[in-house]
């Protein structure tokens, strides 16, 4: 993303998440006041069901006061995908004071759950999430979240709750909710609200196998770290023969159709 966007983006969500009634509750803080951070890997954050969402988090080292923070919920690796992706973003916020939380949606690496639909628990999910981060000592009780493709799709849902700490979003790359003008579609990937077997095929084969592996009960944030800091849960993708070799792309569409007995 252009630096011009970048900065812009950052702004308007900084901006919202320290405003009130629209009045400036504070002013937004100097470019780059903090050059470090904590990290807090694997934290189980609950649910209303019982179940434990993998949460690493992130504050400026210095930073007095309670802070406000930057939530993003992604189904992603977050070691390998969501973070180098949305680095450039997260640490404007942590240089400028903020706290930032990634966290993986249910079913998810080594959140607990089961993820067998698009976009599970994206609203009661959410909604307890950001009311763990408002109810910590060290928050100012106001959540912004930002992310792209389903990490920016699940805001919308998210927002729905209408929790009074989720004080601004920017769901950017939403082409999955809504319509597209001319596209007679329901988002980019359904025709006529029938999904594109051709895309989804893959996202569940690598979102939500029959199979995974699954922590032991009661599991501990260290056992937790090493897991992660020495092992992959990432699926392979379907669309990948057994040697590790990719099929071509023209006989994708067939296999997506053969896998979801079309």
């Amino acid at each position: 993303m252009h630096k011009a966007h970048l900065k812009l983006l950052t702004w308007a969500l900084g901006a919202s998440i320290l405003t009130t009634d629209g009045l400036w509750a504070t002013a937004w803080p100097p470019n780059d006041e903090y050059k470090e951070w904590s990290t807090e890997k694997e934290i189980f954050v609950p649910m209303r069901d019982g179940m434990h969402l993998s949460t690493d988090l992130l504050r400026p080292l210095g930073a007095s006061g309670k802070l406000p923070t930057i939530l993003v919920r992604t189904p992603y690796d977050k070691d390998h995908i969501e973070w180098p992706s949305m680095r450039g973003f997260l640490e404007v916020y942590l240089k400028r004071g903020y706290a930032v939380a990634l966290q993986n949606e249910r079913g998810r690496f080594f959140s607990e759950g089961n993820y067998d639909d698009y976009l599970r628990g994206a609203s009661t999910d959410g909604y307890d999430t950001v009311d763990w981060i408002a109810k910590q000592p060290w928050s100012n009780g106001k959540v912004g979240t930002i992310g792209c493709s389903s990490a920016g799709q699940q805001q919308w849902v998210m927002a729905a709750g209408n929790h009074p700490g989720h004080a601004a979003m920017i769901p950017a790359g939403t082409w999955a909710v809504g319509n597209i003008p001319g596209n007679e579609t329901r988002g980019a990937f359904y025709r006529g609200g029938v999904p594109l077997m051709g895309f989804w095929a893959s996202w569940y084969n690598d979102r939500a196998p029959s199979e995974r592996l699954l922590l032991p009960p009661n599991s501990t944030r260290e056992q937790r770290i090493r897991l992660r800091n020495g092992y992959s849960l990432q699926t392979r993708p379907y669309f990948e023969t057994a040697s590790g070799a990719s099929i071509p792309r023209d006989s994708r569409t067939c296999q997506a159709r053969t896998f979801c007995g079309q």
